[in-house]
């Protein structure tokens, strides 16, 4: 509220999104807030709306009509805040618009993409910078995490056999029991195949593929995030497709 950049690393329900849409309600433009997960962004968007706020969000899932729609309304100062991902927050079309809007505030949540996963998973993070060249604007930044690990760990465990892997993945699952995860396979058969072996086993779990339609990728998907099911198989599509 001050002016002044925020790097912000609380809790899970802290109330993170709080500490930034009060601000954007109390300053005079709007405030772009960049997330990396398209059910998240609608989620808020939707609850950000009940309470009478204006809102909307900008993401490959909605229409074309209705996106052009939406960059009009922001020009004409219908929204306080515009949620949007980071590949369409330097495309040249909303550049093109942003010059154009009063930018109080700029939003990264979930700000660890932009240094533990930013370089492989989503790389446009590391493009923020531009859009600010391009735009030639400095509005306040802010950002904000639950996720501020110092070191991640990665370790590889060879399996002989198909039955070793499922042996070394029942005995995983066990260790970590009511706990979610993703288990990654290469190939969407193996995808099918650890989803339907795990189900028989009375697990709860789905199963996600860039082949799949929308409408089971974000039924599957919202089962997921909101621990319907615990464990997600999947291609890497999971993560680069939401």
């Amino acid at each position: 509220l001050s002016g002044r950049d925020v790097l912000a690393i609380l809790l899970t329900g802290a109330g993170k999104s709080l500490c930034y849409q009060y601000p954007a309600l109390k300053f005079p433009g709007i405030t772009l807030v960049i997330s990396p997960l398209i059910a998240l962004m609608e989620d808020q968007t939707k609850h950000l709306k009940e309470l009478n706020i204006p809102a909307a969000c900008l993401n490959k899932d909605v229409p074309g009509k209705e996106r052009r729609q939406i960059l009009l309304d922001a020009v004409e100062g219908k929204y306080k805040l515009l949620f949007i991902s980071p590949e369409r927050l330097i495309s040249p079309k909303f550049i093109r618009i942003a010059k154009k809007l009063k930018i109080s505030l700029l939003v990264v949540d979930e700000v660890h993409c932009t240094s533990l996963w930013g370089y492989d998973f989503r790389p446009e993070y590391l493009k923020i910078p531009r859009f600010f060249q391009m735009t030639g604007s400095r509005p306040v930044i802010a950002g904000f995490t639950a996720t501020a690990t110092e070191y991640v760990s990665l370790s590889v465990k060879c399996c002989k056999s198909s039955a070793g892997k499922f042996r070394s993945i029942y005995a995983f699952l066990e260790k970590h029991e009511r706990q979610s995860g993703i288990i990654y396979c290469a190939s969407v058969d193996n995808v099918m195949r650890v989803y339907e072996l795990l189900k028989r086993k009375k697990y709860k779990v789905t199963y996600y593929y860039g082949e799949l339609n929308e409408e089971e990728k974000k039924k599957n998907y919202h089962s997921f995030l909101h621990n319907e099911n615990l464990i997600m198989v999947s291609t890497n599509a999971f993560g680069m497709g939401i």
